[in-house]
């Protein structure tokens, strides 16, 4: 995430919008299957558990956000 921000340099313009555009990336890496765990006893978390943290962060950073304003 932190060569993502500082290549592309959008946490400057937008805070945040770095975390959504990430979020979206791994959930596509993820629903292609290129992203997967096998440690999990579900299917599901094996295929999705990186996406589900990613969501995880992102959502507490929206709250975050909108508790603020």
């Amino acid at each position: 995430m932190a060569a993502f921000t500082y290549s592309s340099g959008l946490e400057l313009s937008q805070p945040g919008i770095s975390l959504f555009i990430i979020f979206f990336f791994v959930l596509l890496i993820s629903i292609m299957g290129f992203l997967t765990i096998d440690f999990a006893p579900s299917t599901f978390v094996n295929k999705y558990g990186i996406a589900l943290v990613i969501f995880l962060l992102t959502g507490g950073y929206t709250l975050g956000q909108w508790a603020r304003t």
